[in-house]
């Protein structure tokens, strides 16, 4: 699991997902990693009866520090949505 996610703090392992009741954020560093991590947890919610709804699900993809707007894309095509407002991070 340490290969995903996103390092906070060299002396942290890397944070790759947070949640709090029923909403859930995967944190990867790139979009290959995300969409891993979102099948990941697809899979595992699965087993205990619950389901990713993709149509309510909304992805922030950054690239060197611009905010990308294009859709994650599943292994079985389904496709995340990005978000549309522009967000502005230096990195």
């Amino acid at each position: 699991m340490e290969k995903f996610g996103y390092e906070m703090s060299p002396h942290l392992s890397k944070l790759s997902l947070a949640a709090f009741a029923d909403d859930t954020t995967t944190i990867a560093a790139g979009k290959f990693e995300a969409v891993q991590l979102i099948e990941m947890a697809r899979t595992s919610f699965w087993r205990l009866g619950l389901d990713i709804s993709i149509s309510k699900s909304t992805s922030l993809y950054i690239e060197h520090g611009k905010h990308k707007v294009e859709p994650l894309v599943l292994s079985n095509g389904d496709q995340i949505s990005s978000l549309q407002e522009q967000v502005k991070y230096y990195i």
